[in-house]
């Protein structure tokens, strides 16, 4: 029978392991193109559901040009360019857990993916205000409904 002090050791090594195999896998994943997932496959949702706003919450012609002033900032280019660093940074993080780079340059570009994914999802939440800063009472009750539903 193992003890307390072997089993407790091997807690650890598992969960390292079952990490790894996570993270492999989840760049695995976001190098498929064709293959629906994280915030690709939100990116085209929101793309789509910016289609259905105009189209279901009946926008006033100010309010038009307002979510078209939003695409500047939070449009469609600009966050095909956060997703496409995103990726990047995910490959070179894939590569450094292959080699032999020493663990303090695998926990900093961790962290730098950990950052652009934080960017990534405050824009996403921003833009979310933006629209509701546009609607009326009515227009945002029925914008409610919408999100998630895409």
């Amino acid at each position: 029978m193992p003890s307390n002090l072997q089993i407790s050791l091997k807690k650890p090594a598992v969960l390292a392991v079952f990490s790894v195999a996570f993270l492999l896998s989840n760049f695995a994943l976001a190098g498929k193109k064709d293959t629906p997932h994280g915030c690709h496959e939100k990116e085209k949702q929101f793309y789509g559901s910016l289609k259905k706003i105009k189209e279901k919450l009946d926008l006033t012609e100010e309010q038009k040009t307002k979510l078209q002033d939003m695409q500047a900032t939070y449009g469609k280019e600009a966050m095909k360019k956060k997703h496409h660093e995103m990726e990047q940074v995910q490959k070179d993080l894939e590569e450094l857990l292959r080699s032999d780079a020493s663990d303090e340059k695998v926990r900093e570009k961790f962290a730098a993916l950990q950052k652009i994914q934080e960017d990534f999802a405050k824009t996403r939440f921003e833009r979310i205000l933006h629209i509701r800063s546009i609607l009326t009472p009515e227009q945002r009750t029925k914008f409610k409904n919408m999100i998630g539903k895409e």
